[in-house]
């Protein structure tokens, strides 16, 4: 988030913490390299009566600058809220104020009348949709030096999840990580290191057909405390993936890619693996699958057994044909 401008007066409007933090801590820091010394002041909203807010608002005996910032402005009580418009007008550079607002329309006369002061405003939208978390994280990357295209982002959201904490931390974590360029490989491999027993790695090391891998990954996840149905939904997961993929051209990956919703990393990831298996092998081991997910819900008396029974089913069936 770039620099605010000195300001005595700032509006931080939107819901989304992460970048209200940020700004709060932009704006504290770029304040004190301008004042030392500087008296900072942290308080909520729901805790701030008027008794607190005169003494905020007073100027020090000593001539010292101070800065209040107030988190959840939205939650002002109506009195409070009503003698800080009051004292708008009065604030200069020697009594700063910073009012982070959720957004709402809760509290908005006081967003009007702070934005009718002249006050700076900084605004922290909600990331909502996949789109806008994968270029927050092209953002996030960039700034800590790493260029990625939009299929490498989204990949990180895949492995991440989509809370913006966490991304931002993946982000930070991967740029000192991993050295030189960030790829689809790179990330791959940089979950795989991280998280070497979850159901995706088990999938994708037994529909390719490695079968020791699958089973040393499998006891692994199952020892640290993976659940089984965690295993049995990547493993259907992988083959039904496959299962769509089987007509796709590999010269319209990137269309194909948007008619079967799914990130185009993971869809050549797919085609790649779908190699060597035939329509006969793949029915044979969705079945497998399928019984499996069945024996670990209470169908089976010992549900480890049942899936590396699914496992050893599904990775020989790999390359089968009528008959065999």
């Amino acid at each position: 988030m770039p620099e605010v401008p000195p300001a005595p007066l700032i509006l931080i409007s939107g819901p989304e913490s992460l970048l209200v933090r940020r700004a709060v801590a932009g704006i504290v820091a770029q304040a004190r390299r301008a004042t030392p010394g500087l008296d900072v002041r942290h308080v909520v909203g729901g805790a701030l009566d008027r008794a607190l807010l005169l003494d905020l608002a007073s100027p020090s005996l000593f001539g010292e600058a101070s800065l209040t910032v107030v988190a959840d402005a939205q939650d002002l009580a109506e009195d409070v809220r009503d003698a800080l418009i009051g004292f708008l007008p009065e604030i200069d550079e020697g009594i700063g104020l910073v009012l982070c607002h959720s957004g709402v329309t809760k509290g908005k006369a006081l967003v009007d009348a702070v934005t009718a002061a002249g006050a700076h405003i900084v605004r922290a939208p909600a990331v909502k949709t996949a789109k806008e978390r994968v270029e927050f994280v092209q953002v996030e990357l960039r700034s800590a030096g790493k260029r990625v295209d939009r299929d490498v982002a989204q990949q990180i959201v895949d492995a991440v999840g989509n809370d913006l904490e966490e991304l931002a931390g993946a982000c930070a974590q991967l740029a000192v990580d991993v050295p030189g360029a960030l790829g689809d490989e790179a990330v791959a491999r940089y979950y795989r290191g991280r998280a070497e027993t979850s159901g995706f790695q088990i999938a994708d090391a037994t529909v390719v057909g490695d079968l020791g891998g699958a089973l040393t990954l499998l006891r692994q996840a199952l020892q640290t405390g993976t659940p089984h149905l965690l295993v049995t939904s990547a493993l259907s997961g992988s083959l039904r993936d496959m299962a769509r993929a089987r007509e796709v051209d590999g010269h319209r990956l990137e269309a194909a890619a948007r008619d079967l919703r799914m990130p185009a990393w993971k869809l050549r990831r797919v085609i790649q693996n779908s190699r060597g298996w035939t329509d006969e092998g793949l029915v044979t081991a969705l079945r497998a699958a399928a019984r499996a997910d069945l024996e670990v819900k209470g169908g089976a008396d010992d549900a480890t057994y049942a899936l590396e029974r699914a496992v050893v089913a599904i990775a020989r069936a790999r390359g089968r044909r009528s008959g065999r």
